[in-house]
């Protein structure tokens, strides 16, 4: 990070400097666990002028290739880069900076990967450069970034940003790194919703398209179509109706730690805020910015790389509030009523799926895209609200390094056997969270009376309705006792609706 970081790190730990502690510094919260190199670089995007800014992060003691006298046992290519989606919308990548530390993190070869973040366009270093209004009319960058919603409508369309820009910005980096097949993407909320489209409307047809014209099954150059390894998806959603009503969910419904917890005077005082639209006053900021702290970025105050992407001068008010809507609670811009459950089953990457114990995503919302995804894990962080890479980041770091380095254990590089690039990866059959682990191919499954491939004398187990009662019902029993939190609703569980 630059010296300005390292002197807001001093001046925080020197008290004599302040009467008022100004919070920390996300270098603080995350210290660099390497000497890292950081390089940056703009991308243009479209003809008008639209470019997106990207850094890279590498380890200075990055080993690229792996010497090997064995002519028997071929070397181990270098590890997949990590290309980072951020949320919002409108909000610049700043607080997504913990995920840095992946790149210090060496395997048994000592090869360490390479670490992207950008800036969507219309925000943070991604403002178009040139525009007639901004030039004229405004004052300051926050103006400038506002107006191009104006001037610039896409920049309120999620296709845009899954299906133009994104490939775009996967094609210049990737191919500046011309030791790569492959690549990961790590994305947070907004950026989850990214990273399914792009899959679904992109990836997808475009290697549908290339598997057509041979070229992945010739074996051809892997730099020409660079594999999605695997995607990791931290407070996802798919689902924008379940995502308002869990919000609001109350115990007797399965809510908690969520806005259907909150003391009644307060619950009444928002509904009556919304109802009236009055999102700007003081009032409505006021209760925003407590539930910020209970349910976004639990470290109050906010480090600094929050601050930043959530009130810096880079933030696009006009994308965040047409896009996402005017609250943070609430969806009411373009995303309201978008549903890609009933697609996922066509992403058929590995995909790790993170969430906080107080995350804005609550268990039903992110257990829709568990249940959809094909091979899909889905872990929990105790302690962390809808940003876990800042409130539990070395939990964070720890979980996506293990997953991206057993899905590269498992993955067979593209064009190394003629067939296109192969997977044995297995996702662990079970959900992760504070109360421990529910297996997902038998105590999850079975309490939606589903169950797996199991079978006795060669026939299905999931064919015998008697034995699939009894297994949810002891399943349910199971859950229930031990695995969800006291509060949460019986009534609910038989019903075989499961909750960490």
């Amino acid at each position: 990070m630059s010296g300005d970081t390292k002197n807001s790190s001093a001046n925080n730990d020197d008290e004599s400097s302040s009467d008022k502690f100004s919070g920390w510094t996300c270098d603080q919260i995350t210290p660099d666990l390497c000497d890292l190199i950081v390089t940056e670089g703009r991308i243009p995007i479209r003809e008008d002028g639209l470019y997106v800014h990207y850094w890279k992060y590498s380890s200075a003691d990055n080993v690229n290739s792996v010497d090997n006298d064995n002519e028997q046992v071929p070397s181990p290519p270098p590890l997949y880069p990590v290309v980072v989606l951020h949320g919002g919308p409108g909000m610049p990548h700043n607080y997504m900076l913990p995920l840095k530390q992946l790149a210090c993190r060496p395997d048994r070869y000592g090869r360490t990967r390479d670490i992207y973040f950008y800036d969507q366009g219309g925000c943070g270093e991604s403002v178009h450069p040139v525009s007639n209004r901004s030039t004229q009319n405004a004052s300051n960058s926050q103006d400038h970034a506002n107006t191009l919603v104006d001037e610039h409508p896409y920049l309120l369309d999620p296709m845009y940003y899954a299906t133009v820009e994104l490939p775009k910005v996967l094609d210049h980096l990737l191919g500046s790194n011309s030791n790569s097949g492959g690549y990961h993407l790590v994305a947070n909320s907004w950026g989850t919703i990214l990273a399914q489209y792009f899959v679904l409307d992109y990836y997808n047809p475009k290697r549908e398209a290339a598997h057509q014209q041979g070229g992945i099954d010739a074996g051809t150059d892997p730099s020409l179509f660079p594999e999605l390894a695997s995607m990791t998806l931290s407070g996802p959603l798919s689902d924008g109706d379940l995502y308002v009503r869990s919000q609001w969910a109350d115990a007797e419904d399965g809510g908690y730690n969520n806005l259907g917890q909150l003391p009644p005077f307060v619950r009444n005082r928002i509904h009556g805020l919304e109802k009236g639209n009055a999102y700007g006053s003081a009032e409505y900021q006021a209760i925003d910015e407590s539930l910020t702290g209970r349910f976004t970025c639990r470290i109050v105050p906010a480090p600094d790389c929050f601050a930043v992407s959530a009130s810096g001068p880079g933030l696009n008010e006009d994308v965040y509030v047409g896009i996402q809507g005017p609250s943070e609670f609430t969806l009411g811009g373009v995303l309201e009523g978008f549903n890609l459950t009933g697609r996922l089953p066509a992403i058929e990457v590995p995909v790790l799926l993170t969430s906080g114990a107080f995350d804005t995503m609550r268990p039903p919302v992110v257990d829709a895209l568990y249940q959809a995804l094909p091979l899909a894990e889905w872990t929990m962080s105790e302690f962390s609200g809808h940003v876990t890479m800042i409130d539990d980041a070395g939990w964070t770091n720890g979980v996506v390094d293990d997953f991206l380095g057993r899905v590269e254990g498992a993955t067979t590089p593209l064009g190394s056997n003629g067939n296109g690039s192969s997977s044995s990866f297995r996702p662990i059959p079970e959900r992760c969270g504070p109360a421990g682990c529910v297996p997902k191919e038998t105590a999850v499954r079975n309490a939606r009376g589903i169950v797996g491939d199991a079978t006795i004398d060669g026939t299905g187990i999931g064919d015998n309705p008697v034995i699939v009662s009894f297994l949810s019902l002891i399943a349910g029993l199971v859950i229930g006792r031990y695995l969800l939190p006291t509060n949460f609703s019986s009534r609910r569980v038989a019903e075989g609706y499961e909750s960490i």
